[in-house]
């Protein structure tokens, strides 16, 4: 809009371009939230109670592109944005979810999944404590308690626990964990992971990452994989890197040396199945945001024994 109006100001064409600085200052970011999960479970680890309730800001009803007005009317009605991804797979005799969106100092919107990166990351971190608070393998909880309509969440899950070995994996030690999670993006495409996390002098380190895919029919295999690669890095970004700070209604960072992402050499080798449980394709865009995240965290609660409760885990 900006260099639509200065282009008809001059006659000429223009081209606006903002600085780093401006674009952490002026543009829209993902939300933070904040979550509170309480879950039982009888003697055997059948999930009886499922509480979930959070809070973030806007993301489809964003300050960003909405004026006063537009901001008032949507106060009424909840953002279906911020609620993505909260409702969990698994079954329970009692279930609750429920969120609050508020409006904050600085203008947040859609990024990659909208909400489903936190909810799921919430929902899979709560899963993984409970299965340690009742002395059950990771793997077992989850198979034992997915609803029965989810057998493609139970097949990818499967597939990504024998990618990486996972019941021959060494036992947990104070240098080295392994964790896994897995999710649903939209109802229709599934994802689980795997990952090694290592500890040393400097902090947590992701040495290997596995994840089986099922977006239904896939119709260019290579763009799918790379679709997962840039999920699952993102993933160690949200875990291990990204933090925004705000602070009297700004955000703090202005370059990358403030924001760090992770490079290279933070990747692991990454390996990638992909599981065809459609006939028709049902969406690779931002499917594997639901597992990456926690997998690289419940494997740091392994080998730290300590549940991780806020994102980026920064040193170990």
């Amino acid at each position: 809009m900006d260099a639509a109006r200065l282009a008809k100001l001059c006659g000429r064409p223009v081209k606006v371009q903002w600085s780093r600085s401006d674009e952490f200052r002026a543009g829209f970011h993902r939300p933070p939230s904040s979550h509170r999960l309480r879950l039982s479970a009888d003697a055997s680890g059948r999930i009886t109670h499922w509480r979930h309730a959070f809070r973030s800001g806007h993301v489809i009803f964003t300050s960003a592109a909405m004026g006063p007005g537009l901001q008032f009317a949507t106060s009424f009605t909840a953002d279906p944005g911020v609620a993505r991804g909260s409702v969990p797979p698994y079954a329970a005799d009692s279930t609750r979810v429920e969120f609050e969106d508020v409006r904050l100092p600085v203008k947040t919107g859609p990024w990659r999944g909208l909400g489903a990166a936190a909810n799921s990351w919430a929902i899979e971190t709560a899963i993984d404590a409970l299965a340690r608070a009742k002395g059950i393998d990771p793997l077992d909880m989850r198979l034992r308690s997915l609803s029965p309509q989810h057998a493609r969440l139970s097949v990818v899950l499967s597939a990504a626990a024998e990618m990486a070995g996972w019941t021959v994996r060494p036992k947990d030690s104070s240098d080295e964990g392994w964790g896994l999670a897995c999710g649903i993006y939209k109802d229709m495409s599934y994802a689980a992971a795997v990952a090694r996390v290592t500890r040393s002098e400097t902090g947590y380190r992701v040495t290997g990452l596995w994840c089986a895919h099922d977006c239904g029919l896939v119709v260019n295999p290579d763009q799918v994989r790379a679709q997962v690669e840039g999920n699952l890095v993102w993933g160690i970004g949200m875990a291990l890197k990204e933090e925004l700070p705000v602070d009297g209604g700004r955000i703090v960072p202005e370059s990358f040396f403030d924001y760090p992402l992770p490079v290279l050499s933070d990747v692991p080798n990454i390996e990638i199945r992909l599981i065809e449980g459609s006939p028709q394709p049902t969406g690779a865009g931002e499917t594997a945001i639901v597992c990456g995240t926690a997998a690289v965290t419940n494997a740091i609660a392994a080998l730290s024994g300590q549940t991780v409760t806020k994102l980026p885990v920064r040193a170990a």
